[in-house]
């Protein structure tokens, strides 16, 4: 019989699920989720009576039956390599979307829950499919927007918060689900595919209390940044880059285009958006697409130190009015184009 629990280390998280021989509160340190040092490692506790699902990043199953290793984070920030992303190799939507679902998954439905701050490392990053995440998750880019980048490649959507995904999937729509509360999504870029004209690198929807959508980068795709109704208090957008959009850098509506059976709420927030940026060039959209696009909206809109260049035909702001003329209103300022 054992009095204290054993150590041991291993060179990846593969020689971890291989181990057999293991008792309650036996302690491992990896040294890499592939290799040594790739930020994939770490340490880890043996559970044997615990029976959560795997998901290969807090929770690593023995390849012999019965237990569970638990990652053991020590005031660390969780980063989407210890799920199993890998930087310009395969496909890492699934890893990225099991780091999102354990790390800011919801508890019950009164909106308690695991919330806290996943890191995007330096380096790029692949997936072929859509991302969707609470929106108090702080999604967190590391260095400067351009030191981090996601790549999409498919005709559909790179991020998407829950609420916006319910709205466009027919999933739950009551108050609860309606608004992205404490949504903070900042330093990294999001990068579609050239042949992507109607998905968007981020979707939100009814922007809430303490939101903000900062430092970050947007380029190819449909939109930037499409958000579904302008929210309340209003949507807070801070020095973000787009560029080459087929439709809008930034797109902000009321109603789901052309389909004014799907009215989301136009919007009463009051919109703030500083330091947009962007460029574009691309021949297939140069005379329709619009730099910022305020759509069936009555949300007071104050857009200040823009900078935006290229062939933007549809307009620096395309505004389509909607709902009271005493409600809403457009501010622009300091800004420079050509």
């Amino acid at each position: 019989m054992r009095i204290e629990a054993a150590t041991v280390q291993v060179p990846n998280i593969a020689a971890l699920e291989s181990l057999s021989t293991n008792y309650d509160g036996d302690l491992a340190f990896v040294e890499g989720y592939y290799t040594t040092g790739d930020r994939g490692g770490g340490w880890f506790k043996f559970l044997t009576n615990n029976t959560a699902t795997p998901d290969w990043g807090i929770y690593i199953p023995r390849s012999t039956p019965g237990g569970r290793w638990l990652r053991l984070l020590n005031g660390e920030t969780p980063n989407i390599i210890m799920w199993g992303a890998r930087k310009n190799v395969g496909d890492s939507t699934t890893n990225i979307q099991n780091a999102v679902n354990a790390w800011g998954h919801q508890l019950d439905g009164n909106g308690s829950g695991d919330f806290s701050e996943l890191l995007f490392p330096l380096g790029t990053f692949n997936i072929t499919n859509t991302i969707v995440f609470n929106s108090i998750l702080h999604l967190r880019g590391e260095g400067s927007p351009s030191s981090t980048t996601i790549i999409l490649t498919g005709n559909t959507n790179a991020f998407e918060t829950k609420t916006a995904n319910d709205l466009l999937h027919g999933g739950l729509n009551n108050s609860f689900y309606g608004y992205d509360h404490g949504l903070l999504v900042e330093g990294f870029t999001v990068r579609l595919e050239t042949n992507n004209t109607s998905g968007a690198g981020l979707v939100i929807r009814n922007p809430g209390e303490g939101n903000t959508i900062r430092n970050m980068g947007f380029a190819y795709g449909g939109y930037g940044i499409r958000c579904l109704s302008a929210g309340a208090p209003g949507l807070r957008l801070m020095n973000v880059g787009i560029s080459e959009h087929y439709v809008a850098g930034v797109s902000i509506e009321g109603y789901l285009p052309a389909d004014s059976a799907n009215y989301i709420g136009s919007g009463g927030g009051q919109v703030i958006i500083s330091g947009l940026s962007g460029d574009h060039s691309r021949a297939d959209s140069n005379a329709t697409a619009s730099f910022l696009r305020i759509w069936r909206c009555y949300a007071g809109i104050s857009f200040r130190d823009f900078k935006a260049e290229g062939q933007w035909g549809g307009g620096i702001v395309n505004y389509r009015y909607y709902g009271d003329p005493l409600v809403g209103e457009l501010i622009i300022e300091g800004g420079t184009y050509n």
